[in-house]
Formats: C-alpha cells, structure tokens, sequence
C-alpha cells in the first residue's frame, strides 16, 4: 500500500472492529495474533490531498486471514514402529547399520495423507539433508540416531517436523559347533 509508485505521504491505520473506532486501533500491526477468518479494518490515509488537516482524503478496507492448519506428522521409534525402525547390526559387535532408506518412513510420518512432500535431514534445524542417491539413505546408524523429516503440505506450503530415532540391535555371537 505504501510501497507503490505514487503513494507517498500514505498513513495506515489497523482496527479490531469495523467501526475503526480510536479505542479499537491496533497501535502494533507488527504483532498481532490471528486465526483463520480473523478480518482486520484498515483505513488508508492520503496526507498529501489536502493542505487542510481535517480534509485528508482516506479509503477504507478490510484483510480477511486465511491460516491453514501445520500437516499432521507422527513421529517415528521403536514403540510405535519397530517393523520400520529396528535394525540388526550390520556385523557381530559392530553396532552400526548401513545402507538405511528413510523413505521407507515417509508414509508413516505423513500419515499416509496426500499432497506431502517428505526431505530427510540430519539435524532438528533441517539445515543438513540426508543425501539423495535417489533416496535418503543413511549408513553408520548407531542405535539412538535421529533424523528429521521436513513434511510439506503441497497445496498449502505448510510445513511440520517429524523426528526418527533408529534403533540397531545385536546380532547374536557365533556359537562354536561341537561334535560329539
């Protein structure tokens, strides 16, 4: 409104009732809290029309807020998947598991629902994403690792985190075969 070619001198007043009444003024436009079909009142003023105060031309307006809902995520461990989550090490004593797909994990962290997008990451931050080669595949898992998956609502562009923790079992020792 104020950024637009031609429209210096413009003042904006913010209102939480539609008679923009001075009581009813947001004084902080900056930090107001809204939910969905919140409708805050504007009034556009023009203090360059007039060389008189009281004659500034004015528009008024409304701002109805749309706020979608975070997608629903569900984290992921040995409690409410195991099948998907725990792995046998990849040898005896070692502790670690290579070669993991997280991908595997992208139905269960999305709910299954569509319009998702799923990216792997490293970090709770999400600023270091598993590498694709196509999928996300990990190695060097030790049990307690955690990965996050970034989880996108496609036609909304909303974003929630789910986290994974893996947990990589022992195989059993080689028992020595003795004969009679």
């Amino acid at each position: 409104i104020t950024g637009i070619v031609g429209s210096t001198d413009r003042r904006i007043e913010y209102f939480d009732d539609p008679a923009r009444l001075p009581a009813n003024e947001i004084t902080n436009p900056t930090n107001v809290t809204v939910v969905d079909g919140t409708i805050i009142y504007i009034n556009v003023i023009d203090e360059g029309t007039s060389v008189f105060l009281a004659n500034f031309c004015s528009n008024l307006s409304t701002i109805t807020f749309t706020v979608n809902p975070l997608p629903a995520v569900t984290d992921q461990n040995n409690l409410n998947n195991p099948a998907e989550t725990v792995f046998c090490e990849e040898s005896v004593g070692s502790a670690v598991r290579d070669n993991i797909d997280l991908s595997i994990l992208d139905d269960n962290v999305s709910n299954g629902l569509p319009n998702r997008d799923v990216t792997w990451f490293l970090d709770v931050g999400l600023i270091n994403p598993v590498p694709l080669s196509p999928n996300p595949v990990v190695s060097n898992v030790t049990t307690g690792t955690s990965f996050f998956a970034r989880v996108e609502n496609t036609l909304t562009n909303c974003v929630d985190v789910a986290e994974a923790v893996l947990t990589i079992e022992p195989r059993p020792n080689d028992n020595p075969i003795i004969a009679p």
